[in-house]
């Protein structure tokens, strides 16, 4: 993969931007996806590394190049609910994520982890979705990833974790040896100012 793409987004230094539109999102350039990394041990690693995401898209997850993750030995997806796939609390999903969703189920074994605790919420959206959703998951905690993993029966190196929370998806799939892709909340989404400024505390650390 060209260095000079990835060194273009600015934002996160070093990391592959799995988009055809890169952080100014005026540069139209298609970017393929770098190796598969390395995993380190725990021991001699700080705490932000295990923040920064394998693969990083400028939109939300419709914008998320299907083919780039198949060509690039992905077999399978572990998908964060809330913010990522539908609007929090509201039980249904846009006419894109649909789309994409569409898309990716011929290509792509998916499951759904999420911290939600409300069944009602979590039973529906799995018929929404027409997926499997595992709720309580206590992400990071690798617990969670353990239980979407089995049920996805691939070994670890074939899964993607997509999620829009660095804390939560990308550090939880990480500790459990997983890639990585940090998406944007979906773009139909207006959210307080408070959760953006917790959201980009987070990045913070992605650019350490």
């Amino acid at each position: 993969m060209s260095s000079a793409l990835i060194s273009n987004c600015a934002l996160y230094p070093g990391i592959p931007v799995v988009h055809p539109v890169l952080c100014n999102a005026r540069t139209n350039l298609h970017v393929t996806l770098s190796e598969k990394p390395q995993t380190p041990s725990i021991s001699g690693l700080s705490r932000s590394m295990f923040l920064k995401p394998t693969y990083v898209t400028t939109g939300d997850i419709t914008t998320l190049d299907i083919e780039l993750l198949c060509n690039d030995g992905i077999k399978g997806l572990i998908i964060d609910l809330d913010s990522t796939l539908m609007e929090s609390g509201k039980g249904r999903i846009t006419t894109e994520t649909d789309a994409w969703l569409q898309l990716a189920r011929p290509r792509l074994k998916m499951i759904v982890l999420t911290n939600n605790k409300r069944q009602d919420y979590i039973d529906n959206a799995g018929s929404v979705l027409n997926m499997p959703v595992i709720g309580y998951a206590a992400k990071p905690w690798k617990a969670g990833f353990r239980q979407a993993l089995a049920a996805l029966e691939l070994p670890p190196e074939e899964v993607a974790v997509i999620g829009d929370r660095p804390l939560t998806d990308i550090w939880g799939g990480r500790r459990s040896n997983m890639r990585t892709v940090l998406v944007r909340p979906l773009s139909s989404i207006v959210e307080p100012s408070w959760k953006t400024f917790f959201r980009q505390l987070e990045h913070v650390f992605i650019r350490r």
